[in-house]
């Protein structure tokens, strides 16, 4: 399933001992902390709408970010 949200898209696959997410998109690079966060609220919803404690997740950004940038997201 796919789920678009403001610059990115998260693409989810339901496993049985997990769920594994894929993230795509543009980091605003001034918002990178609160994007991070409500990527993450997304993943937890996911995980708690298909009953599941562990996710795999995988993100591509486009563009070059600096290191804390980075580590923000």
């Amino acid at each position: 399933m796919v789920t678009f949200l403001k610059n990115y898209t998260l693409t989810h696959t339901v496993y049985p001992e997990y769920l594994e997410v894929e993230m795509q998109g543009e980091v605003d690079p001034s918002l990178e902390q609160q994007e991070a966060f409500e990527r993450w609220r997304k993943i937890a919803d996911l995980c708690r709408q298909t009953d599941r404690t562990s996710a795999l997740v995988i993100s591509y950004f486009i563009g070059s970010y600096t290191l804390n940038t980075s580590f923000n997201m």
